[in-house]
């Protein structure tokens, strides 16, 4: 066996050399130059090969390199150095490439499944909207059991849904780690929320229905009932409990959706969806503040507690009154536990004015502010109704009533032959009999009433005794109000529901008035401007009012009010406004001899700073005012038969009616029963054209308060 050292040469048989016993100098000493001269730094000398066996093998190598020109070694040598620490970046590069690629695609799988229960939420919560009526008005259906019954399986898996993926989000590592990534930070966040918002929907959802399942409950009672109280406070504790659900949910809803992206989550009809309910969400909750005050003033409005009885009074708007017409029949209606306890019987007002002929009170005279135009003595409750502010009229009406020997009531509710008009147009025509024999309607209403009441072609005494009711003049009126409750008492709850809905309309057009003497509740009135009041606040305003002193002419007088509005840069507004009455009278018209024409007494309310400036009719002008905090032009118009249009231009200003850079509102009010068109028109300061131009529509007429802003 040869010695190790001998198989050393570049041959495998050449002659034996000596072992060299020279010392090998180091691979590369810190601090030595490389072929320029310049030192090479510390660092990167640092990964050398150790000494040893190895390095002695790499010895012919550097032995070969020392021939090499000092410039090329040195780069072969600086080469050499660098590879390894290359070779060891590639390698944890690799390493974190093989512990973050999974990670990160276990991160984006992830937040693909929450996604997905997102969605399929979101999905449910469609599907219990699709599942309800179209229409707001159809709310018959949406109280249907079936209806209701139909929708729980959707919240169920809606809620399930929300809860996996709240589940998802708070236990998985990886959602930490999909939350950290650039390209799913902000989906993450908007998935949190949505949890918050979906969770809560279907919480709301539920307790809409247990809300939904009390109304249906109440609603399938009858509030003309005289037996089955048709509200109890029961009711209201339940109801109070889901409010006290309720009102936290939708708080947090809104909380949840403010400055959250939630479409990229969602499909677009989903976000259509979710932004639709949070443009909603200020409305909901001022519906849910609403209902909460109504639950406050129940018990004394309906009668929970204990009886309230209302006067009730029936206006003729063809003979027009401040409030909307002569009150010529009136009644007592008692409720108790939100029904009536008994029905409502109309009797005619004179029967309480007059007994026997005879003025209730010899010294019974209009009050003072009025005194200088009324034209009638005998002052009592057919008349009471002269303030256009219905609840100064009311208190009036309930004082009148109790003085004349009435009971004292609650409260009162006002009505014009509108809302009568409606049922009958509800519930088909009706048949009275008892020797009237004529078949009423809603189109033929008004003038049957009147042919009876005006002309006394009825039977008079030959009634039976149960119909011997009101008087002679008003006995048809009498029975066609008995007739209409014992229909009422027969109408499916589909129609009730439709007469409540338009009896909400009628409170806005002021054909139903009603006033509570309990200050909450009149408050709660006057909040929801279902008070018929008059509008005494800051801004400008225009209130016309007539007052009918010659008969039943108004269903033939036609009445346009135009004002023309131009504003000045101090603030003011300068008004003029011609009113205008035509007086087209078919031959038929009932009037009283005295006075063929039309006879009203004018009253203008403006705001109190007003300036009168002028009027083309000598007969109108600034008066002291009968209401606080209004000015008032009045006087006395007269518009012949048939004789052309009576045309009054009036012109005053209204300082300070707008601040400078402010809004300026500027509210018409409607007087009740007075159906009429009017025409608006505002100029700001230094333009040259009006900002704004309403008319009534063609085929339409003014029935609401309305109010016009233009900005500057």
């Amino acid at each position: 066996m040869q010695n190790e050292e001998h198989q050393t040469g570049s041959g495998g048989s050449g002659p034996e050399r000596a072992p060299d016993t020279t010392p090998m100098p180091p691979l590369l000493h810190i601090g030595m130059q490389d072929s320029e001269g310049q030192m090479v730094p510390e660092e990167a000398l640092t990964p050398t090969l150790p000494l040893g066996k190895a390095s002695l093998d790499h010895r012919p190598t550097i032995l070969l390199a020392d021939r090499m020109p000092a410039a090329a070694l040195a780069g072969r040598r600086l080469s050499g150095l660098r590879r390894p620490r290359n070779l060891i970046a590639l390698a944890l590069v690799a390493v974190l490439l093989a512990l973050t690629i999974p990670t990160s695609l276990a991160a984006y799988s992830t937040y693909a499944h929450a996604k997905a229960l997102a969605l399929d939420g979101v999905r449910h919560l469609e599907a219990v909207k699709a599942k309800l009526p179209t229409s707001s008005n159809n709310l018959s259906a949406l109280l249907d059991s079936k209806t209701l019954a139909g929708l729980q399986p959707d919240i169920q898996a809606a809620q399930s849904d929300f809860a996996q993926l709240n589940d998802l989000l708070n236990h998985s590592q990886f959602v930490a780690i999909a939350g950290s990534l650039p390209s799913l930070s902000a989906k993450v966040t908007a998935a949190r929320h949505l949890v918050h918002i979906g969770t809560d929907l279907c919480q709301l959802a539920e307790a809409v229905i247990s809300a939904a399942t009390t109304v249906g409950a109440i609603l399938h009672r009858s509030p003309l009932s005289t037996t089955v109280p048709f509200l109890t406070q029961a009711d209201l504790t339940q109801f109070t409990a889901t409010l006290n659900t309720i009102t936290p949910l939708v708080s947090d809803i809104t909380t949840q959706t403010q400055g959250v992206n939630l479409g990229a989550l969602l499909s677009a009809s989903q976000s259509v969806l979710l932004n639709k309910l949070i443009s909603d969400l200020p409305q909901i909750q001022g519906a849910l503040t609403t209902v909460r005050q109504f639950i406050a003033i129940a018990p004394a409005v309906l009668g929970l507690k204990s009886p309230v009885t209302y006067l009730v009074v029936t206006m003729d708007r063809s003979e027009l009154r401040p409030t909307g017409g002569f009150q010529g029949n009136y009644a007592l209606a008692q409720v108790s536990d939100g029904r009536l306890t008994s029905n409502i019987q109309l009797t005619d007002t004179y029967l309480l004015d007059e007994k026997n002929g005879v003025c209730w009170n010899a010294s019974s005279s209009v009050p003072a502010a009025y005194l200088s135009w009324w034209p009638w003595s005998c002052w009592g409750l057919r008349d009471a109704n002269i303030s256009a502010d219905f609840p100064t009229t009311a208190r009036t009406s309930l004082q009148l009533l109790h003085t004349e020997g009435g009971p004292a009531v609650q409260g009162m509710i006002a009505l014009t032959l509108h809302p009568i008009q409606q049922i009958l147009d509800l519930t088909g025509p009706v048949y009275i009999g008892l020797g009237y024999n004529v078949t009423v309607t809603g189109a033929n209403l008004e003038a049957t009433i009147h042919k009876f009441q005006l002309t006394h072609a009825n039977p008079g005494t030959d009634l039976p005794p149960p119909d011997q009711l009101s008087s002679p003049r008003k006995r048809f009126t009498a029975l066609l109000g008995r007739a209409l409750q014992d229909r009422l008492h027969k109408l499916p709850q589909t129609m009730l529901l439709q007469l409540a809905r338009e009896a909400l309309d009628d409170l806005k057009n002021k054909d139903i008035e009603v006033y509570a003497a309990d200050p909450s509740v009149e408050q709660f009135f006057s909040a929801h401007q279902v008070d018929a009041s008059m509008v005494r606040g800051p801004n400008d305003s225009l209130f016309a009012v007539d007052t009918n002193l010659s008969g039943k002419q108004n269903t033939y007088v036609q009445e346009h009010i135009a004002d023309t509005i131009q504003l000045d840069s101090s603030g003011t507004a300068t008004h003029t406004a011609t009113i205008s009455y035509d007086f087209v009278n078919p031959g038929d018209a009932p009037t009283y001899g005295y006075y063929p024409g039309y006879k009203t007494y004018l009253r203008v309310y403006v705001p109190p700073q007003s300036v009168f400036l002028s009027s083309s009719a000598s007969a109108i002008s600034h008066v002291a005012s009968d209401e606080a905090q209004r000015a008032m032009w009045a006087g006395f118009v007269y518009v012949p038969q048939n004789g052309g249009p009576v045309t009054i231009t009036l012109r005053w200003r209204v300082p300070n009616a707008v601040s400078p850079g402010q809004p300026y509102h500027f509210t018409i009010q409607n007087q009740a029963g007075n159906h009429i068109t009017i025409a608006v028109s505002i100029t700001p300061a230094g333009a040259p054209k009006p900002a704004l131009n309403y008319t009534t529509p063609a085929k339409q007429i003014f029935e609401r308060d309305q109010t016009f802003t233009v900005t500057p």
